[in-house]
């Protein structure tokens, strides 16, 4: 029977939790005596063993990863309590995020909010002799270097 710390040290590596090195180490077969329902892949069968309580659900209600109350990140941005909190750390630091903002405004563009602005942001580029190309999915600019 392998320890809790091998299993962990299993999961842990991609490279580990292939079949093969599992049947050498006799792992495969301590886990094919929990009879786990055929879907389970063995990543799912360590999980529930390191865990050792089958109730460890998501908010969803799926399985949760080992050592996180959710399945994934979206459910995480789904839950209740995580979207408050989230609301309330934006409402707490709106007057900092502001400030910066209205501080990289006046350091790039000399003024202090966008809709001051006289020109759009390509005007602006070409002004300083810059040009936009599209590179990998996103636009940027390069400054012609004379």
């Amino acid at each position: 029977m392998p320890s809790i710390d091998d299993l962990r040290s299993i999961r842990s590596s991609p490279r580990k939790m292939q079949e093969q090195y599992l049947v050498d180490r006799g792992i495969a077969p301590y886990l094919d005596d929990f009879n786990f329902p055929p879907t389970w892949r063995r990543k799912d069968q360590i999980d529930w063993v390191l865990l050792g309580d089958p109730a460890h659900l998501c908010y969803c209600g799926s399985k949760a990863k080992v050592g996180s109350k959710w399945c994934g990140l979206a459910c995480k941005n789904k839950d209740p309590e995580v979207r408050s909190h989230n609301a309330s750390v934006q409402r707490s630091n709106i007057t900092r995020r502001m400030s910066k903002m209205r501080a990289t405004m006046m350091s790039k563009y000399g003024v202090d909010h966008v809709s001051v602005l006289a020109k759009t942001e390509v005007e602006l580029m070409e002004e300083v002799g810059a040009y936009r190309v599209w590179d990998c999915g996103h636009w940027k600019y390069l400054i012609h270097a004379c």
